[in-house]
């Protein structure tokens, strides 16, 4: 991948990761006490795993390359949309949208499961 797709996609992962942060501690504050606290709690924490994987992700695409590195960014993003997202709606009271929750776990799991297998098999550019 190249470097100025890397840095973008660090960039974005930590911002991501900056809004996980933010929005757990909006949470704690402004959510209220109970279920809907716990979920907006998992929600914001397994928001911030995915924006580390993007990150821990786009640092590693510097170092190795290989073509698994924009599907693992892609299983981060819709992780954090279906199963965060799911759950900041639920605990809002907007919406019970709890199907999408697996789905985005699932996509989150994936992210990282691409990331340990586009290190071992990535190609380091800088060794022969």
């Amino acid at each position: 991948m190249k470097e100025r797709y890397s840095k973008a996609i660090l960039s974005i992962g930590c911002t991501l990761a900056v809004l996980a942060l933010m929005a757990g501690a909006i949470g704690s504050h402004m959510v209220e006490e109970g279920l809907a606290r716990e979920a907006f709690k998992t929600a914001s924490t397994y928001h911030f795993y995915a924006s580390l994987a993007i990150v821990i992700g786009a640092i590693c695409s510097m170092l190795w390359q290989s073509s698994i590195w924009l599907p693992s960014f892609g299983f981060a993003l819709i992780g954090i949309a279906c199963f965060s997202g799911s759950l900041y709606l639920k605990s809002l009271g907007i919406t019970d949208a709890a199907p999408l929750g697996p789905v985005g776990g699932l996509c989150i799991m994936a992210s990282w499961g691409l990331i340990a297998l586009a290190v071992i098999g990535g190609r380091n550019p800088t060794r022969n």
